[in-house]
């Protein structure tokens, strides 16, 4: 079963409370993974699963598969800087082990940055 952005309780966010969600993150591939939840609008099983190759970044633009994402021009920086640093990575959100990180990573990043967040005011 795929999890929607709409199941992590994400989805509906506005603006002031991504700020928030943002600044309570503290590494680059989990601010990367923010970006395709929030951006792309990525379901959580297929961003989990994403390979680097999988991804095209053309300007602002970023392809993945057959779907075309515009980012904003910071997010689609964040994103060309974190592919160069990555680039021996076969997978996008990769773990300690080099495998794709597991749903875990939702209860153990997202589940805690969004009460926090709502703690916080969101």
């Amino acid at each position: 079963m795929r999890e929607k952005a709409e199941d992590t309780g994400i989805a509906s966010l506005d603006e002031s409370s991504w700020e928030r969600l943002f600044g309570g993150v503290v590494s680059d591939r989990d601010r990367i993974a923010l970006i395709l939840l929030r951006e792309a609008g990525l379901d959580l099983e297929s961003l989990l699963r994403l390979e680097i190759s999988d991804l095209h970044l053309d300007g602002n633009s970023l392809r993945i598969g057959a779907k075309k994402a515009e980012l904003q021009m910071a997010s689609a920086e964040e994103m060309r800087s974190y592919l160069l640093a990555h680039r021996d990575q076969r997978y996008l959100l990769e773990g300690r082990c080099g495998l794709p990180l597991t749903p875990r990573w939702r209860r153990c990043v997202l589940d805690r940055l969004i009460p926090a967040g709502r703690a916080s005011g969101l």
